[in-house]
């Protein structure tokens, strides 16, 4: 995939259910390497798991041979910065309208509610498009 900042430590899978554990494993190794506390590993799972679905379910189409790249990386002001990049559809995550979370489950509109859930756990989250890649940033402080 075009456009990788050398900063930081990458994998690259097929845009598949078959490689959500193989994501997540990767990430959690790089978190253990710069000493992330357990309890923002455990955001971690929830929203790389989130973020993944949706690229997984609606960035391509069906018959589309499809990747997705995460990267890591430690800031300097000590933020664990997650880097996801496919070359989907271009969608922006962040600009999605919260859930309706007062109305009754059963008239509630599907979707939405992962995204909601990443913004409310990570630290920061930072969407751009550049040379035909989705990029989402997600960061968590060691501290």
């Amino acid at each position: 995939m075009s456009s990788r900042d050398t900063k930081f430590s990458w994998i690259q899978l097929p845009a598949a259910m078959k490689s959500l554990d193989k994501f997540r494993y990767f990430v959690l190794q790089e978190a253990e390497k710069v000493s992330l506390p357990a309890k923002k590993s455990d955001k971690i799972e929830l929203i790389l798991e989130e973020v993944l679905l949706n690229i997984i379910n609606y960035a391509y189409s069906p018959d589309e041979q499809a990747y997705i790249d995460i990267g890591c990386k430690i800031t300097p002001d000590n933020l664990f910065c997650i880097r996801v990049q496919d070359r989907g559809i271009p969608f922006n995550p962040l600009t999605q309208e919260a859930p309706q979370l007062e109305e009754d489950i059963e008239k509630r509109q599907v979707g939405g509610l992962g995204i909601f859930l990443a913004k409310q756990m990570a630290d920061s989250l930072d969407y751009h498009y550049k040379d035909g890649n989705n990029i989402l940033d997600i960061g968590l402080y060691l501290a």
